[in-house]
């Protein structure tokens, strides 16, 4: 994490640090002092990790996406149909 603040900074600039969430779409760390930490991102954000976790549950997925991520751009393929892509990913 690229940025962690105190609770008392972020109870005095809420505005400024969701924003910079936001925008910057980097997670920020919240101490909280004997309390349990969290961590402050944008929706977006944890839509897209919510998202992954679903795609990654399946490990025939998560293989499949882990070397699709690893294949060299020149070996991809362009489909022209789903049905042409259902076919080149066995489904």
């Amino acid at each position: 994490m690229n940025m962690t603040i105190p609770y008392s900074r972020l109870q005095e600039n809420l505005q400024w640090t969701c924003d910079k969430a936001c925008h910057e779409h980097e997670p920020i760390l919240v101490e909280r002092g004997e309390s349990k930490n969290i961590v402050l991102i944008s929706e977006q954000d944890y839509a897209s990790l919510v998202e992954t976790a679903y795609l990654m549950r399946s490990s025939a997925n998560a293989r499949r996406l882990t070397e699709a991520m690893h294949r060299p751009r020149s070996e991809q393929i362009a489909f022209t149909d789903t049905n042409e892509l259902k076919n080149a990913i066995g489904l």
